[in-house]
């Protein structure tokens, strides 16, 4: 019975690292995602505006396969492309850094070329940093407390023992 108690509780502790890891994993692929994305829609528009609508159906086509969870994120109301709070906030726990990629999804297409083209690069270089934040917390803080979880299990056991 200990042995049964044991495995159960080594188990849990073990998952819940694991859930906390899986979470800054998933934060981390969907910067990674709204990085394709600012430059897909970067290099794709031009000062003759190609359309939005058609910029962003074809990325979310091109991306179907391989990160299709993450295109539930820009959802399409009458032509107009809008954020998904909801899904933002399954992935991304940073309030200010919802509302930034919020924003963004948001106002695309809304505005001229220039000042388009410049939101872009404002953009981009906000979530190349984000994007080495989110690398560094998955590193040492996922592995960090998947181990400590570990860890805690295992002295639980030694105790139940």
């Amino acid at each position: 019975m200990k042995i049964l108690i044991c495995v159960v509780v080594f188990g849990g502790c073990g998952l819940f690292g694991y859930l906390y890891k899986r979470r800054l994993k998933q934060e981390c692929d969907l910067v990674e995602f709204l990085l394709e994305f600012e430059k897909y829609y970067n290099s794709n528009m031009t000062l003759f505006k190609n359309n939005v609508v058609e910029i962003i159906n074809n990325f979310l086509n091109l991306k179907k396969d391989s990160k299709a969870k993450f295109n539930q994120i820009i959802i399409c109301n009458n032509s107009i492309f809008e954020a998904n709070e909801s899904e933002l906030k399954k992935y991304i726990t940073n309030e200010s850094m919802r509302s930034v990629i919020k924003n963004y999804l948001n106002g695309l297409g809304k505005n001229d070329y220039e000042f388009e083209k410049e939101k872009n690069k404002n953009f981009e270089d906000y979530i190349l940093t984000e994007l080495s934040n989110s690398k560094k917390n998955l590193e040492q803080k996922g592995n960090l407390y998947f181990k400590l979880s570990l860890a805690l299990g295992a002295v639980l056991c030694i105790i139940i023992w």
